[in-house]
């Protein structure tokens, strides 16, 4: 008995390394997700969407859609390296354009936190929480 569990610990451990090994860029976190998301501007304003990435992407890697703002954007994993031995797509990190607005954050777990400005200045933070049920 002993050692039948010590044999499922082992294969529990060994999928979780698996899984999270592969998991190794934003868009990996990222794809095919949908966040309960908490937006705060600079002006004071509070907003509650439902935001959801797509991929493969229509207009870049992976897409985001915030039905709640009606804004759809490509996005991007940010490179790490250097300029002289870049890794393109290595990063939990991210970037978002859209019309008028970038949205830059980062993926922990089951979290996203970040920021967004849009072309006018307008600034504003979010946070995320990874949902269990798809966007209504």
């Amino acid at each position: 008995m002993k050692a039948l569990r010590l044999f499922g610990t082992a294969s529990v451990a060994l999928l979780w390394a698996t899984t999270a090994l592969a998991a190794t860029t934003c868009k990996d976190v990222l794809a095919s997700n949908s966040y309960d998301c908490s937006f705060v501007g600079e002006n004071a304003s509070q907003d509650m969407v439902c935001a959801v990435f797509t991929t493969p992407g229509t207009t870049g890697d992976f897409d985001l859609h915030i039905g709640g703002f009606g804004l759809d954007a490509g996005c991007s994993c940010l490179p790490t390296g250097s300029f002289t031995n870049p890794h393109w797509d290595a990063s939990h990190a991210f970037d978002c354009v859209a019309t008028n607005t970038v949205i830059s954050g980062k993926a922990a777990g089951k979290k996203l936190s970040g920021h967004s400005t849009a072309n006018n200045g307008f600034n504003e933070l979010f946070k995320c929480t990874l949902r269990t049920t798809p966007c209504p």
